[in-house]
C-alpha cells in the first residue's frame, strides 16, 4: 500500500491491480471504496475495473450498487465483452435480481452465448429458487447438443436438489457417465450431495467408493450424507478410517462427525 501511495502517476492498470489486490485478500469494502473513488472523481476506468468491482458487489449482494455499476458501464459506452457480460449478469443473479440479469444476457443473441454464460444462468436461477426455469434451460441445451463442461454438471446437480427429483438425478448421472467426462473430486462431491438430498445415499456411497483421489471435502461430504440419511454408524466408521490412515480432516469434518454422534445418541435414547 505504501509503494502504491508513493507513486506519482497512477494509470488504469495500476488502479486495477490495487483494487484486485483488495478483493483477493477479501478486503471487499476497501476495493469497492477505491472503485467508487475513481468513478466519483471521473478518473480513467475500463471494463477490467468494472469486472473486478462486481466481485465485491457479489460478496455484499448489494443490489443498489449493482444497478449503479451497470448504469455506469452504459453511460461510459463500454463494449459488452463476454467476460464483462458474464460478470454483470452473475452480479445481478447474486443480488437476487433475476430479471436484470436476463436483460443483460438478452443483449446477445442466444445462439452465440458461451457455455460459461449458460452455466451462470442455470446457477443463477437455482440460487434464486427458480429450479424449473433452470431445468428448462438445461433441457434446451441438451436438445441443441451443447458441449457441457464440469461446471455445467455441477450447476445442474443444484437444480435437481432444489426439485428433489430422484429420477432426474439418476438420468443426469447416466448422462454424465455417457459424456466421458472425468469424475473429479469436485463433480463427485456435487453428485454425492445430489443423490443424498434426493434420498439415494447408496449411490452416493458408490460414487465415493469409485473415486480414485479423495480429498478432505469428499470425505466430509460422505460423512454428512450418511448422517443426514441416519446412517450414523457408517458415518463414524469413515471418520475412524480417516484417523487410522492418517487422512487429514478439518473443522467441517468434525461438524459432520458431531452430527452423526448426536444422531446416534438420539437413536439410542429413542430405543431406551
Amino acid at each position: 500500500m505504501g509503494v502504491f501511495e508513493g507513486m506519482r502517476r497512477k494509470d488504469v492498470v495500476t488502479w486495477n491491480v490495487m483494487i484486485n489486490s483488495f478483493i483477493e485478500h477479501e478486503r471487499y469494502g476497501n476495493g469497492l471504496q477505491l472503485f467508487e473513488h475513481l468513478v466519483s472523481n471521473e478518473m480513467n476506468v475500463d471494463d477490467t475495473t468494472v469486472l473486478i468491482a462486481t466481485k465485491a458487489i457479489k460478496y455484499f449482494k448489494d443490489l443498489n450498487k449493482a444497478k449503479q455499476v451497470y448504469e455506469f458501464t452504459v453511460k461510459k459506452g463500454m463494449k459488452m465483452s463476454p467476460s464483462l457480460l458474464n460478470s454483470l449478469g452473475d452480479m445481478f443473479f447474486k443480488c437476487g435480481d433475476v430479471e436484470s440479469a436476463l436483460l443483460i444476457f438478452k443483449q446477445v443473441k442466444m445462439k452465440s452465448l458461451q457455455v460459461m454464460t449458460w452455466n451462470i444462468m442455470i446457477d443463477g436461477y437455482a440460487e434464486n429458487g427458480r429450479y424449473e426455469e433452470a431445468w428448462k434451460i438445461f433441457q434446451k441445451l441438451c436438445n441443441e447438443k451443447v458441449q457441457f463442461d464440469e461446471t455445467t454438471w455441477v450447476c445442474v446437480t443444484k437444480v435437481i436438489v432444489g426439485m428433489n427429483n430422484l429420477e432426474s438425478a439418476r438420468n443426469l448421472y447416466k448422462q454424465i457417465l455417457q459424456s466421458g467426462i472425468e469424475i473429479t473430486s469436485i463433480l463427485a462431491n456435487s453428485l454425492m450431495i445430489m443423490f443424498s438430498k434426493c434420498g439415494d445415499v447408496e449411490t452416493s456411497k458408490l460414487i465415493f467408493k469409485h473415486l480414485k483421489v479423495k480429498n478432505v471435502i469428499v470425505y466430509s461430504t460422505m460423512i454428512d450424507c450418511l448422517a443426514e440419511n441416519k446412517s450414523y454408524q457408517e458415518a463414524l466408521q469413515i471418520f475412524e478410517h480417516m484417523k487410522n490412515n492418517n487422512i487429514p480432516f478439518n473443522d467441517i469434518t468434525l461438524v459432520c462427525v458431531t452430527k452423526a454422534i448426536i444422531g446416534l445418541n438420539d437413536m439410542e435414547k429413542a430405543r431406551d
